[in-house]
């Protein structure tokens, strides 16, 4: 369990260097990148920056050419990103985009905690926020565990909007294992694997008070989610099937002209595969095409995952009880 004293030096330190890099946002619009640890946020934002990628067949990983400075990435599933970092994206008239902190920090709940300041100030501070869900495909897969994790990225997103018809706004990147990158066809794959992973999660979905159960009547999946968290899952599933619809135009193989006709009409899910430059443009005019949410403060709230709040809530507990004593 933390130590409370830890935990209020470190929430002081972070709320101050967060307040003074957030004041930069003030009349600016932004995309915020919400995602867990290792889903790829930084390598996506340096992507869109400029930065270019490239598979190495012998270490099977990712390499940057000509990475942008402050951007540190990773190929490893950790906390590489600290506090925040901001640039503006290319082509999207002056549209910023924000990195942060993975959420399920593997550093435990003060790392968690400093990350939700920065997210909650950064979403004060706008003039307007894109906001974006960024997964990786393989974290999708519902028939295992990974489907859990999966959920519990959309009902995080899905808590922070006051109003469930803004819940349409958010947009779903999806990244890909290094080798799948590769693959003709990558992007119109990911999106039926993405659409097939989300209706299995809302088949024959029952209302049960606030809460929804998950899963098919005859094979329940034991998961449950909110209203907001039910509506999320609808509007990707929508966008994926949209989007793999589209795909049907192409050969396999024209991601490039897919990706094109998916920013054109707006949909909301971009599988995004950062080896293929061709491709950079149409990611940056995606998050422009994006619907902005005005007046954040008012319309958007942060809030820490359950796991963390939990375990700062009995560490509090704890504090309090021991004082008595």
């Amino acid at each position: 369990m933390m130590d409370p004293r830890r935990l209020s030096k470190a929430i002081s330190q972070e709320f101050e260097t967060a307040t003074a890099k957030c004041a930069g946002f003030a009349n600016k619009d932004i995309v915020l990148l919400i995602g867990c640890c290792g889903s790829g946020k930084t390598t996506v934002t340096s992507y869109a920056l400029g930065t270019s990628f490239r598979y190495n067949r012998r270490t099977l990983k990712l390499e940057a050419d000509n990475p942008v400075e402050g951007f540190v990435i990773s190929a490893q599933c950790a906390d590489v990103t600290k506090g925040l970092m901001s640039a503006e994206v290319p082509n999207t008239q002056g549209l910023h985009v924000v990195d942060n902190a993975g959420t399920g920090a593997t550093e435990g709940t003060i790392a968690e905690v400093c990350g939700a300041i920065n997210r909650s100030l950064a979403l004060q501070s706008a003039r307007s926020v894109r906001v974006v869900l960024v997964i990786k495909e393989a974290r999708g897969d519902v028939g295992n565990e990974r489907g859990r994790v999966l959920l519990k990225d959309v009902e995080h997103v899905a808590s922070m909007f006051c109003f469930l018809e803004n819940l349409g706004s958010v947009g779903l990147i999806v990244t890909s294992e290094p080798r799948g990158l590769l693959i003709p066809g990558v992007a119109s794959e990911v999106s039926k694997s993405m659409y097939d992973n989300f209706r299995e999660l809302l088949e024959t979905a029952l209302a049960e008070d606030e809460y929804v159960d998950l899963g098919a009547a005859e094979a329940p999946s034991h998961m449950k989610t909110t209203v907001a968290g039910k509506r999320l899952l609808e509007h990707f599933a929508a966008s994926c099937d949209r989007a793999y619809t589209i795909s049907e135009d192409f050969l396999e193989g024209q991601d490039d002209s897919f990706l094109e006709r998916v920013c054109s009409e707006r949909v909301a899910i971009f599988p995004v595969n950062v080896s293929r430059n061709q491709q950079r443009l149409s990611l940056q005019k995606w998050l422009f095409n994006l619907p902005a949410i005005h007046n954040p403060g008012e319309a958007l709230k942060y809030v820490l995952l359950s796991d963390a709040k939990k375990d700062l809530e009995q560490t509090l507990s704890k504090f309090f009880l021991d004082c008595k004593h």
